[in-house]
């Protein structure tokens, strides 16, 4: 759990590393898009997201840096994905 709170605050402080997969995956839900919405949004396929969120891959260059975009605006507009995906982990 300490991990999770560490990432996520890493994310609302500006950190370029991205939130733990279970994060990504909770805002994206939270925002109400498909893993094939949030693809199209970044120029890759579903399958890309899928593997960003379960920490299979992650993005580089670019596609990072507009992908930590999205989940920073996220994590603003959905602060209770934060919350929910803690309890997932539990």
């Amino acid at each position: 759990m300490a991990n999770l709170m560490e990432s996520v605050e890493q994310v609302l402080a500006g950190s370029e590393d991205l939130p733990v997969p279970s994060v990504r995956s909770a805002l994206r839900r939270a925002a109400g898009l498909t893993q094939q919405q949030t693809g199209d949004t970044l120029g890759v396929g579903w399958l890309a997201v899928l593997r960003w969120e379960n920490g299979k891959s992650e993005p580089r260059g670019a596609r990072r840096k507009a992908y930590l975009n999205l989940l920073r605006g996220w994590s603003e507009r959905y602060p209770e994905a934060l919350t929910s995906s803690e309890q997932e982990e539990d």
